[in-house]
């Protein structure tokens, strides 16, 4: 067994201030800013795994279960006042300004945490299938997101085969790796976009105050998901001096987030956020190194790279009977690239 804790704490603080006095770049009125930033984030992350042989199996066979999970929470504060008209020189206090504006203050908080289990099995050294699965929480979610018991979970799949391992390889080939694999993962939406938001706003003409809302809120909106198929091919030969890398992937995002602006006959003219995309890539990465030269203080070598990849929309629906229309300046159009800008032009 093996085991591995960390639990940690970060916290910053800033406070900018300026201060002008009167006459200050010949202005007659003073001038004061204050912004103050907190941040701080807790963090624990617990790892664990299990290495043994597998019973009734040859030594050629090995296992290893590993197992854990973490939970991070993240806060921002912040507190910003811009002031104008000060009496006179010296040190002030915010009260003493004749006129005061622009005071606004923010807070957001996030958490999140998930465990995970894999399992990888392993024989002689050569071959290694890993297959585990994840699951993520996150406070962004929707409180009325479909989903069991608070967590989304996301499987994996990899599998490694060293060919170079045999017998029949060439000597001169010292390493060759081919690999595969499988995985599916979730990226939160943005602070705030499940629930309403309130903007205090007024009428010049009536002197009256009162709220606006600026975010409808989705108690439905979830994560962006992706699912991905992987396979690549890596090397080194001439006792090392090439290293090659190459790797080929196409990649599916469902329930893509996207604004959407709602009916106006609901009075709220704000877009709000839906899970609703479905676009995909596939591309192609490569990488060779090569040492030219090793000499005593001396090394020479030459890397390049190569890479090519392709995103369309596949539908901006995940409904098969609906799809949202968008108008002709939008980013996303189904099967072409995104994101692409579309205008008008007049032709003669």
């Amino acid at each position: 067994f093996r085991h591995r804790l960390n639990i940690g704490m970060d916290w910053s603080n800033s406070h900018f201030l300026t201060f002008r006095p009167w006459g200050y770049f010949n202005a007659p009125l003073g001038d004061r800013t204050v912004d103050i930033e907190n941040r701080r984030i807790l963090t624990g992350d617990y790892a664990g795994s299990f290495n043994s042989a597998i019973p009734g199996l040859s030594s050629d066979f090995n296992s290893v279960l590993s197992f854990g999970g973490q939970f991070a929470a993240v806060e921002e504060t912040g507190n910003r006042t811009d002031v104008d008209g000060f009496a006179g020189p010296g040190v002030q206090l915010l009260e003493n300004g004749e006129e005061a504006t622009n005071y606004n203050e923010d807070y957001t908080g996030r958490m999140s945490g998930g465990f995970f289990i894999q399992e990888q099995l392993g024989w002689r050294n050569r071959l290694f299938v890993t297959a585990g699965i994840r699951a993520d929480s996150h406070s962004d979610f929707g409180e009325d997101l479909d989903h069991a018991y608070f967590f989304l979970y996301y499987p994996k799949f990899q599998a490694t085969y060293t060919l170079s391992d045999h017998t029949f390889w060439p000597s001169w080939w010292e390493t060759s790796r081919l690999r595969v694999a499988y995985g599916e993962s979730g990226e939160p939406p943005r602070p705030g976009i499940s629930v309403i938001q309130w903007e205090p706003s007024s009428l010049a003409d009536e002197n009256e105050t009162g709220v606006i809302i600026i975010n409808q809120g989705n108690p439905e909106v979830g994560p962006e998901k992706t699912r991905e198929y992987e396979v690549g091919f890596d090397g080194s030969f001439m006792m090392g001096r090439v290293n090659y890398t190459t790797t080929a992937y196409k990649r599916e995002t469902y329930d893509g987030l996207y604004r959407i602006s709602p009916p106006p006959s609901n009075g709220i003219a704000e877009s709000i956020y839906l899970n609703i995309g479905n676009w995909e890539a596939k591309g192609f990465e490569g990488a060779l190194d090569v040492l030219v030269y090793d000499g005593m203080d001396t090394q020479v070598s030459l890397n390049s790279r190569y890479q090519w990849n392709e995103t369309k929309l596949n539908k901006m629906s995940n409904d098969p009977d609906e799809e949202y229309g968008l108008s002709y300046l939008q980013a996303f159009r189904t099967g072409r690239p995104m994101p692409s800008m579309y205008m008008y032009t007049l032709l003669n």
